[in-house]
């Protein structure tokens, strides 16, 4: 598999298209784990998001487009990506947390059983992360809200 944020603009935003036609008809496993592997190619640079203002966290389409990835913004288009298949929103919430190992670090829960973004390219089972919430979000209609 080639590497998709290696691509130009147009070519990234293409191929986030057809993978994510790939994954419908997969059963939520199949779909968390080819997410969370897809998205753990995005190349990491400088903090892309403020986890305090998610009004000004950018579409998927413009994230795609520019290319800017933090640990955040990977989380963001993780949640983008499995909503845009067909996951409701109900089911996935966004978490700012805190460990032994990460200082603020956004994950995603899936159904109160997976976890991604905790472990790069992998997907995690909730009680195998022992973590503090400090924030969370969901997204609706109108954007992301805090819960």
């Amino acid at each position: 598999m080639c590497n998709p944020f290696l691509l130009d603009s147009e070519s990234r935003l293409a191929h986030w298209k057809h993978f994510r036609k790939s994954l419908v008809g997969k059963d939520a496993i199949e779909q968390v784990d080819a997410v969370a592997k897809y998205w753990s190619l995005a190349p990491l640079g400088i903090c892309a998001y403020d986890m305090d203002f998610p009004v000004t966290w950018s579409n998927p389409w413009d994230m795609l487009y520019h290319n800017q990835w933090c640990r955040s913004a990977v989380a963001i288009g993780m949640d983008h990506t499995l909503r845009l298949i067909g996951i409701e929103a109900e089911r996935m919430k966004l978490q700012l947390i805190t460990d032994d190992l990460y200082h603020d670090l956004l994950v995603l829960h899936v159904d109160n059983t997976y976890v991604l973004n905790y472990a790069w390219g992998l997907v995690h089972s909730l009680p195998l992360i022992n973590h503090e919430v400090i924030r969370e979000w969901q997204f609706s209609d109108r954007g992301y809200f805090q819960l």
